[in-house]
């Protein structure tokens, strides 16, 4: 595994196909000041076969004050993101709290979210967004 320190855009810049296979940003594309040009970085990366697997806060729709944020947003926002990245798939992340109890070894346990506030997909808290992956893997 390689971690790499650099400034954002002029790394993406670069050729990363040679050394990655994958491009991974968590909770990072919002305080670019230069989204639009990252965006034409990474969807060539990602045309030329690297992986994208982001993720975005929804910001937009909670109306956080965040001072580092140079974008907020939302589902629509985040989608528009997707298109512009060639397609792929996008999931979207709730918080939830819970706690399952079990035997050890015990592989039968299930667990399904029940009684979800604002569980629509416009109410998600982050948006994370897959490109060359295929929809099984995601």
């Amino acid at each position: 595994m390689t971690f790499q320190t650099a400034d954002a855009h002029a790394y993406l810049e670069g050729d990363l196909a040679e050394e990655y296979d994958a491009i991974v940003c968590f909770e990072g594309l919002e305080h670019l000041s230069e989204l639009d040009r990252a965006l034409e970085h990474l969807r060539r990366h990602s045309d030329g076969g690297v992986r994208l697997i982001l993720s975005v806060p929804n910001s937009a729709t909670f109306e956080e004050q965040n001072p580092h944020h140079v974008t907020d947003f939302d589902r629509d926002l985040a989608l528009e993101m997707l298109e512009r990245l060639g397609g792929g798939v996008m999931l979207e992340q709730f918080l939830s709290e819970g706690s399952l109890i079990g035997r050890p070894g015990d592989d039968s346990l299930e667990a399904r979210l029940r009684s979800l506030e604002r569980a629509e997909p416009g109410y998600a808290n982050h948006f994370l967004l897959f490109t060359n992956v295929s929809a099984s893997m995601a």
